[in-house]
């Protein structure tokens, strides 16, 4: 169970690398999000040391990944997703 935990949160990063590097349509976003909306919230977090290791982590290469990681979160109250193409 803890390797899968820790395999979890270490290919967080790779899949928002990917998606900020290739673009996301609404569907990819919305799968991302159901399987890594827990770590997307807590990487949107302000002033949460787990949240900024995260999000180290999530941009580790990738200087536009907090917007790919902001986009992928679901706008509140819409049911669409900001920043990503439809």
């Amino acid at each position: 169970m803890k390797i899968l935990l820790m395999l979890y949160v270490l290919t967080f990063g790779p899949v928002i690398w990917l998606a900020s590097s290739t673009g996301l349509s609404a569907d990819a976003a919305q799968s991302i999000y159901r399987v890594y909306g827990p770590l997307i919230d807590c990487t949107l977090k302000k002033n949460d040391p787990t949240g900024k290791c995260l999000m180290w982590w999530a941009c580790l290469g990738h200087e536009d990944a907090w917007f790919t990681v902001w986009a992928i979160r679901p706008h509140v109250g819409h049911g669409r997703h900001l920043g990503v193409d439809d």
